[in-house]
């Protein structure tokens, strides 16, 4: 298991939060599109620590786990602006968003067995992944080569590296290595 290492920096997101106007009720339809802008910022947050094949694999995970829990990460925000067309009201925001509690929450919620392979030849990691996804283990292409860098870190030991990719990848196991023909 990744030992947690928080970055409790709280970090400024912009997005935007729409929703429908039923029966002319202008604040209920602001209120709930506040609340999609305050989800959409949660979400973009995320991707700044997570990869996006991560995100779309847990998808599922993230939404029960993070972002239906997004004004808990909000610490504040601000109404940039606000306007309503065609029976949508629509809201832009400015997010304070707790990436510290963000990341300790997305931690805590792969707290089970997935794995990252992250080797330098392609072919090898993609045999390794079939038979790791054979065993019945959820397994997530680091695309190894892309990391060169950070896979030397991680084989040396560097453990911030290694928490890093462990989050990045929302994965409790990295697999690293070198393939030599």
């Amino acid at each position: 298991m990744l030992i947690n290492v928080l970055h409790p920096q709280t970090i400024n997101v912009q997005s935007e939060g729409l929703a429908a106007i039923k029966n002319n009720d202008l604040p209920t339809a602001r209120d709930a599109a506040l609340i999609d802008a305050q989800r959409t910022a949660i979400q973009k947050s995320v991707g700044n620590f997570v990869d996006v094949e991560a995100m779309t694999f847990n998808g599922d995970l993230l939404a029960s786990s993070v972002y239906l829990k997004a004004q808990g990460f909000v610490k504040s925000y601000k109404v940039i602006s606000e306007s309503q067309k065609d029976g949508i009201y629509h809201v832009r925001i400015d997010a304070q968003v707790r990436q510290g509690d963000l990341q300790a929450k997305v931690r805590k919620a792969i707290e089970r067995e997935s794995i990252v392979v992250l080797v330098d030849r392609e072919e090898a990691s993609a045999g390794l992944k079939k038979e790791l996804a054979f065993a019945g283990y959820k397994v997530i292409d680091g695309k190894g080569g892309r990391y060169k860098r950070q896979i030397q870190k991680i084989n040396r030991g560097d453990l911030k590296t290694i928490q890093t990719f462990g989050l990045k990848f929302l994965s409790t196991i990295l697999i690293t290595g070198r393939i030599a023909y």
